[in-house]
């Protein structure tokens, strides 16, 4: 048996048995194979059609991971005690919010007493959080076996909707978890259906104009010395949270205000390239940016050469947004030189700012959109 462990700091180790964080929860075979080459657990094959197929399987029989923490040198800017799963669902792509807490070593199913101001906002960050584009619903088909989780409270759960990870949404008391009044029917349960990102499973392509979802693009990449802040997808249909008022259809942004995003970078990587034609034809990648505040430093574009070996990424542009105020698109080509196979990085760096300022700074964002190639094949 092959396991896929997706874009993530940490790496497996082996194979273990539960962990008595999940003893007592519900846990279902389900019958799915992978080579270990995926990116994502969608991408591995399943026979699974029937949801009434469903079979549950006893603690002695449920498969947990252990992990190490690589030695690469690569951040971890959240606290690993706090993360959050969707479980139950009769899908991988829904199901109710479980959260781990590390002070209680136990996951607790979530109800939400605060209101959002759009109905996605807690969705749309649960879903993220998984590796999911958004949410299309915060309705899930649970199993119908589903017992009631014996561990569910009520947080007092606020999110934006442009957060990475729940964790990062307000008014999380983990340590008062157990003071807190616990759900008290199945209906309270927070729930998410989530829309999977397929998009690069049909295009060859070296561009995306995320009319689809990341087109295969490496939306969480790290850049050595700085903190991670992700690029999120902003999808045209309502409910969802968008930086910008003035911009509609479909793109990809990324957020700073927060103090969690101060000097932080976010990266977008291409999947590995190659030029078509070494003949002098014109080589070059094209996008466009959208910057709404005064809060980014700068926006790059880096090309990582001979993908098999450590090598450092080369600048081939980069503009000073310091005292940019644009509010416009902005178009953007830059020529590329390249012998052999690599990589386009397009990073977007914010400032520093204080841990608490006052006042607090707004929120300023920064979008992509309609990367496309000259001369440039996958």
């Amino acid at each position: 048996m092959e396991i896929v462990f997706m874009r993530c700091l940490w790496i497996i180790n082996q194979v273990i048995k539960l962990n008595k964080a999940y003893e007592g929860s519900p846990s279902w075979h389900y019958p799915i194979e992978c080579t270990g080459l995926e990116n994502s657990l969608q991408q591995c094959k399943s026979n699974f059609s029937n949801p009434q197929s469903l079979q549950n399987c006893n603690d002695d029989f449920a498969i947990g991971i252990d992990c190490i923490q690589p030695t690469t040198g690569w951040p971890t800017p959240d606290p690993v005690e706090y993360y959050s799963i969707l479980t139950g669902g009769k899908s991988l792509a829904e199901g109710y919010l479980q959260i781990y807490s590390g002070s209680i070593n136990s996951f607790t199913s979530v109800c939400s007493s605060s209101n959002n101001s759009r109905p996605l906002d807690i969705a749309d960050v649960m879903c993220r959080e998984q590796g999911f584009l958004y949410a299309l619903s915060t309705k899930a088909d649970l199993t119908t076996s589903l017992t009631w989780p014996h561990d569910s409270w009520v947080y007092n759960l606020r999110c934006t909707g442009f957060e990475h990870k729940i964790y990062r949404c307000q008014q999380m008391k983990y340590d008062s978890v157990n003071n807190s009044p616990k759900c008290d029917n199945r209906n309270g349960l927070i729930t998410a259906k989530c829309k999977i990102d397929n998009s690069e499973l049909d295009t060859d392509d070296p561009g995306c104009n995320f009319e689809k979802g990341f087109c295969g693009w490496d939306y969480k990449h790290e850049v050595p010395l700085t903190s991670i802040s992700y690029w999120v997808y902003k999808d045209d249909s309502s409910g969802h949270f968008s930086p910008f008022s003035k911009l509609s259809g479909n793109y990809i942004y990324s957020i700073q205000g927060p103090f969690w995003t101060s000097g932080s970078s976010a990266a977008i990587a291409s999947p590995p390239l190659e030029i078509e034609k070494d003949d002098g034809t014109d080589t070059s990648v094209t996008f466009k940016y959208y910057i709404s505040g005064q809060n980014f430093q700068r926006i790059q574009v880096l090309i990582k050469n001979d993908l098999n070996k450590p090598v450092k990424s080369k600048i081939l542009w980069s503009k000073d947004l310091s005292n940019e105020l644009m509010e416009a698109w902005i178009t953007q080509t830059v020529p590329i030189q390249s012998s052999t196979d690599f990589m386009i990085l397009i990073v977007a760096y914010s400032k520093y700012i204080d841990y608490n300022p006052s006042p607090t700074p707004p929120l300023n964002a920064i979008a992509l959109d309609d990367i496309t190639f000259s001369n440039v094949i996958r």
